[in-house]
């Protein structure tokens, strides 16, 4: 078939396949291509079914799109299927989507980098979860779709103007021709960033962006007088910066003083400056640095070459390049510089200084709770220690559960190793463990009226009570378990026993103390004369000593809370982040995927 319509193509006859789309201006026009069009099938012995074919169409569907005096638009039919597309729960649900949207990305802005979240999880070494990106993703590109602009059709006569931009995460493209006052879009064209790409100067994207939108749609550009000029760009660069210097040199008003009094030899001003070939230098420290004019695409230019394609190692500049504010500038180029951002480690002590939570007023009040993985499992399928601290008292319980315990199975286990002996606590801080965020926790907690509290992820100090007593469990462990470390949860209440006993440094005296009220006898004990004489509970001086026992261990903890705070933040800065403003987040709170080494993550 393009043999012959050879003569013809793209003039008034387009051919895919067995397709033959005729296009005209007039009704005349139509009349005579589609005369030309029949004889030279004739001519050539083939036949075409009248009944599949179609004559004097305004409006017309081929090859998925609707093509009209309008322009161009994807086919309606798959426009309502993709706006009634289901949110995809696998990777084969996904490809699909994804398949069918590609086929009408022309249509989309930026489509590779609005559509990254949801290809990433296409990958094989990407586990599927479906996170708020995601979710923004699918509706945007859902939305976009939905409501596309009507491409034009191109018009060969017309000159063709290309839009680039380039970022961290892709480059997007706009081919685009002049229709009466204002430009309208032909074709839109993005792809994801290649990752050798990305320690890149800025200029050299961006010169990137350009070269893949010419090529993209190099089909439009070809045999254009303009074309080869504008992919030979990259060879042409020193000219065009040396035009760009010259002309901002005119618009910059303190370096055209500058040249203007050189050129009137004035002598105050040459001994610093020199004009060499239209270029302004200062002379100092015996080299000659280039005076850049207060233009920000050149600087940023020459910021991005002295930084971004010189391996990121801060900012050289001083030695070759000279403006009034290059120091600051720099020094605010590097600081935001995203790859610098997102790879290099973090040199400055950490944000926020420390704010504990506050001492609860009373023992049984306020509970810490954690599940510690021993890494043993015996042959009872225990694996697990659970923790439940009284953040007053530091009174522990630990029990033993295993590693498929359920969120039902732990709502058990606190209700028969806390709530029957010491009732309702306020309120439980917790990690983010999937049983204590699940659903059922929080209704569990709901119905006794206890608040809950939850740590943020891979912050552990924040329940930094439980987080202590993990600790004490696994030195204890050690001394008291066999060689085999089969018998770990025989020894639990022993250690839950002696922890308990123990006058705890916070507070000055032991958990037992303020939580039972009296500290239980000893093995030896009766060896000992009595310290104090003993106090009848129920008397009005039992309680006057409990009264004072409180007092004293709130005035402790207050004591050691006042000093851990002026300990920790020697090695802490406040924070000036605002709430809604935009911050990065260390790759080790979102996890990795499969073959990603930590080592090498940003």
């Amino acid at each position: 078939m393009n043999q012959i319509f050879h003569d013809y193509l793209d003039k008034f006859v387009m051919v895919y396949l067995d397709d033959i789309l005729t296009f005209s201006r007039t009704v005349e026009e139509h009349v005579a291509h589609s005369n030309k069009i029949l004889s030279l099938l004739r001519q050539h012995k083939f036949k075409i079914n009248g009944e599949k074919c179609e004559f004097g169409r305004t409006r017309i569907l081929y090859l998925g799109h609707e093509i009209s005096a309008e322009g161009l638009k994807p086919n309606g039919a798959k426009v309502a299927s993709i706006h009634d597309w289901p949110r995809p729960q696998s990777v084969t649900e996904m490809r699909s989507f994804l398949g069918m949207t590609s086929y009408s990305r022309n249509f989309v802005k930026n489509y590779s980098i609005v559509a990254a979240p949801l290809t990433d999880l296409t990958r094989l070494d990407t586990p599927w979860e479906w996170t708020d990106s995601c979710e923004t993703a699918f509706r945007h590109l859902k939305h976009a779709l939905t409501h596309h602009e009507v491409l034009k059709l191109p018009d060969p006569d017309k000159p063709f103007i290309v839009t680039t931009n380039a970022s961290q995460y892709g480059i997007g493209a706009v081919l685009a021709q002049q229709e009466g006052p204002k430009l309208r879009p032909v074709k839109y064209m993005s792809k994801k960033m290649p990752s050798h790409k990305l320690a890149k100067s800025t200029y050299e994207k961006e010169l990137y962006a350009i070269y893949k939108a010419l090529t993209h749609r190099r089909h439009y550009h070809l045999g254009r007088p303009d074309f080869s000029g504008a992919l030979m760009t990259e060879f042409g660069l020193a000219d065009d910066v040396t035009r760009s210097l010259v002309e901002a040199y005119r618009e910059d008003p303190f370096m055209t003083e500058i040249i203007r009094r050189l050129e009137a030899k004035d002598k105050v001003n040459s001994a610093e400056f020199e004009l060499v070939n239209d270029f302004l230098f200062l002379e100092k420290a015996g080299s000659k640095r280039l005076c850049v004019p207060n233009w920000d695409s050149l600087r940023s230019l020459f910021l991005g070459e002295c930084h971004d394609a010189t391996g990121h190692f801060g900012y050289k500049l001083q030695q070759q390049f000279w403006w009034p504010t290059m120091v600051k500038d720099a020094k605010l180029y590097v600081e935001t510089c995203q790859v610098c951002q997102m790879d290099k480690p973090r040199t400055q002590a950490p944000l926020l200084l420390l704010k504990p939570l506050p001492i609860p007023e009373r023992p049984g009040e306020s509970l810490s709770t954690d599940f510690m993985d021993t890494l043993v499992t015996i042959k009872s399928g225990m694996r697990y220690v659970y923790a439940i601290v009284d953040r007053f008292s530091k009174y522990a319980r630990l029990v033993a559960m295993p590693a498929t315990a359920k969120t039902e199975y732990v709502i058990k286990l606190f209700k028969e190793n806390w709530v029957r002996d010491f009732g309702l606590p306020k309120s439980i801080v917790n990690n983010r463990d999937v049983r204590f965020t699940s659903e059922l926790w929080k209704a569990a907690a709901a119905e006794q009226g206890t608040q809950l509290k939850m740590t943020l992820g891979n912050h552990p100090e924040a329940n930094g009570q439980v987080e202590q007593m993990n600790r004490v469990v696994q030195h204890l462990l050690r001394h008291y378990i066999k060689p085999n470390q089969v018998d770990w949860d025989e020894k639990l209440a022993l250690i839950a026993s002696l922890y308990n006993n123990v006058v705890h440094n916070a507070m000055g005296v032991s958990p037992n103390s303020l939580l039972l009220t009296f500290k239980p006898r000893l093995p030896l004990d009766f060896l000992l004369p009595e310290n104090q004489p003993s106090v009848a509970p129920g008397t009005l001086e039992f309680a006057y000593h409990y009264e004072r026992l409180m007092q004293q261990a709130v005035e402790q903890m207050h004591k050691a809370q006042a000093a851990m705070i002026e300990s920790e933040n020697k090695h802490r800065r406040p924070s000036t982040f605002q709430v809604g403003e935009r911050v990065w987040v260390k790759s080790s709170e979102l996890g990795q995927g499969h073959w990603i080494f930590r080592k090498l993550m940003p």
